[in-house]
């Protein structure tokens, strides 16, 4: 791997086995619960980070379209409880990604993390490499949000 992208690799890891554990031991009804007001529920939480995690495998040059298209990106509303998806096929399409994306980050170069990211995010450094630690650090914070949600619930921690 590309020293460069060695802690950044190190905090997907990290978002890997606390995503997974923050949709265990659920119900769908605690998983669309809404804390208060806007918050959003946990389940709707864990569709979004999986959709931007697809978004992280394109920007890195694998075809992996994303699972539910454009439902959970960016802006998009909560909407029909009903559409979004159980903690199941949530952390199926996680796990479905992990892999491959381990094994293309792994084949990074200087090159292809000095090139201009095809996304415009809100981070100064405008290269895949600046892409991938925004996504990276988007991924820890919806993580976090997850864990609160979860404890809020009385199901517990990610960590300890």
């Amino acid at each position: 791997m590309n020293p460069r992208l060695v802690p950044l690799a190190a905090i997907l890891q990290a978002s890997d086995s606390m995503f997974c554990r923050a949709l265990a031991g659920m119900t769908r009804e605690q998983g669309l619960a809404r804390l208060v007001g806007e918050v959003n529920p946990l389940l709707w939480t864990a569709a979004h980070v999986t959709t931007t995690r697809y978004g992280l495998a394109q920007l890195v040059g694998l075809d992996h379209p994303r699972p539910w298209g454009t439902q959970f990106t960016r802006g998009s509303e909560v909407g029909d409880p009903a559409a979004i998806p159980d903690a199941e096929e949530t952390r199926a399409a996680w796990e479905a990604l992990r892999a491959p994306l381990s094994t293309r980050l792994d084949q990074l170069t200087d090159p292809d993390l000095d090139a201009p990211s095809p996304r415009k995010l809100p981070v100064e450094d405008a290269s895949v490499l600046g892409a991938i630690a925004f996504l990276a650090y988007h991924e820890g914070y919806h993580v976090g949000q997850m864990a609160l949600v979860r404890k809020a619930l009385g199901l517990g921690g990610l960590v300890g």
